[in-house]
């Protein structure tokens, strides 16, 4: 009787779940988009993300191993409190009036930035973008 191939019966692996192992094999001083795709093309040829694809499993598996900082103050404790407190409450009202917006419409925007991924690559792309309609 033959034996089973050790790959066959293994599960196949998600794209995010090969995207952390490439992450964790690369380390925390040399991840970067650019090569987890350069792993990506040599080793899992098969493969095809795109960029913004990368970028969001990317940043994924760095905050899973817990190499992403969060931002201090009360924003942070109180996301990982679970539900938020009056003043949170308040602060997201004052937020949805200050930009003009119902906390409907604010909502739907922050869930667009955030399939985006990293923020402060949309901040520095919406930066160029401004000093280029100059």
């Amino acid at each position: 009787m033959a034996k089973a191939k050790p790959e066959a019966t293994a599960e196949p692996k998600s794209n995010p779940g090969i995207i952390l192992e490439i992450v964790k094999k690369i380390g925390k001083d040399g991840v970067s988009e650019q090569a987890v795709r350069d792993i990506l093309k040599k080793d899992y040829k098969d493969i095809d993300l795109s960029e913004s694809t990368i970028k969001q499993y990317t940043y994924t598996a760095r905050k899973t191993l817990g190499w992403v900082k969060t931002r201090g103050g009360v924003a942070g404790s109180s996301r990982d409190a679970g539900d938020p407190t009056l003043t949170d409450l308040m602060s997201a009202r004052k937020v949805a009036e200050d930009v003009g917006m119902s906390p409907a419409k604010l909502l739907e925007l922050v869930e667009k930035l955030n399939k985006f991924g990293d923020l402060h690559t949309l901040t520095t792309c919406l930066d160029a973008l401004v000093e280029l309609s100059d």
